[in-house]
């Protein structure tokens, strides 16, 4: 009340009201200070909608940028999306109250807090989130391929002729063995499929007689929409101290000829982990082993009970090892496949 008298009246007549107030020993403190900040109704709205609006944002960046996170990045997400929402009450008029059981009793902002950040939707969308002691996942079916897709062996042998004077080995030997793949009924699907093997095989590369190649399968199959080839093989360079043993895999996506990579099998954050456990297993058989870290590209094939890493000649070990494979049973694997990639749909 004193305050609408300072704005609204004379200064005279406000020194003469502090003065009969002061005599009579009343208080004179809204006379004597300024009225603090408060919040228009325009002010609110404009402050509720930023905050809505880069709450929105956050989500769908975080939805396509990071659909599978880790545990302590899940966390953080519902911690920041329920301190959002809080924010967005907190300069709303009105009042909200919630109860949690016996437990828990809030109101306002704080009761929007509570309730993003202890309902869970992801949860509840989702199911439970898969860890390493979930027994099992539960995910549907993968779409059926349209046709019945089917293999067909290749081989293409070339025999060409070393011209340099100096050379060990006058006569190159090419043998490249690859697959195909027919029955899809798409031609152009078919068509882009078999292009990348052909490419990661080496068939259409142009040699010149100066090295040998050998490459052949070792194994091809289609399992939950999935090829999968791998081919083991070596190069021969001539006048070369020895030949070196390779090994490549090719997974591609048979609904839509796209490439399946290694980092494509699992969730954020599978790294660290993959690398301990291959670790672990390769030293058993090779203790002096060199091997750091798998890449997002590595080499790799599954069946239905292990996952398997392969390693060319002095990728992973000595050049006396060979070719290096390294087993990983897919049970271990649960708690970082992605729901979305198709060891999900092995497990």
């Amino acid at each position: 009340m004193q305050r609408l008298c300072k704005k609204y009246l004379k200064a005279p007549l406000i020194r003469s009201l502090r003065q009969s107030l002061v005599e009579n020993s009343l208080p004179t403190y809204g006379l004597d200070n300024r009225e603090g900040f408060t919040l228009t109704s325009g002010v609110r709205i404009v402050i509720s909608f930023g905050f809505g609006v880069v709450f929105l944002i956050a989500i769908i960046a975080i939805a396509i940028f990071l659909p599978n996170p880790t545990d302590f990045q899940y966390i953080i997400f519902r911690l920041v999306a329920s301190l959002s929402a809080a924010g967005v009450v907190a300069v709303m008029s009105g009042f909200i109250e919630i109860k949690f059981g016996g437990w828990l009793r809030a109101g306002g902002a704080l009761a929007v807090f509570a309730a993003v950040f202890w309902t869970n939707p992801a949860e509840k969308i989702m199911g439970e989130k898969p860890s390493e002691s979930v027994p099992q996942q539960h995910v549907p079916a993968p779409p059926s391929v349209p046709s019945q897709p089917k293999l067909e062996y290749r081989k293409v042998s070339k025999h060409i002729k070393d011209y340099r004077p100096d050379t060990n080995v006058d006569v190159a030997t090419i043998e490249l063995e690859y697959v195909e793949v027919s029955g899809l009924g798409d031609a152009y699907l078919e068509k882009k499929i078999n292009s990348q093997i052909q490419h990661r095989i080496g068939v259409n590369e142009s040699f010149d007689g100066t090295e040998d190649r050998i490459m052949h399968i070792k194994s091809a199959r289609i399992d939950g929409g999935v090829l999968s080839v791998v081919a083991e093989g070596y190069f021969y360079g001539h006048n070369a101290a020895g030949a070196h043993n390779e090994v490549i895999s090719l997974n591609i996506n048979v609904r839509n000829g796209e490439p399946v990579e290694f980092k494509d099998l699992f969730r954020s954050g599978y790294v660290e982990k993959i690398n301990t456990m291959a670790s672990t297993e390769l030293t058993k058989t090779i203790p002096g082993n060199w091997f750091q870290t798998v890449s997002d590209n590595q080499c790799y094939y599954f069946d239905n009970s292990y996952l398997y890493l392969c390693f060319s000649e002095y990728e992973a070990a000595a050049g006396a090892n060979g070719i290096v494979t390294v087993r990983l049973s897919l049970d271990d694997l649960r708690g970082l496949v992605s729901l979305n990639g198709p060891l999900a749909y092995i497990l």
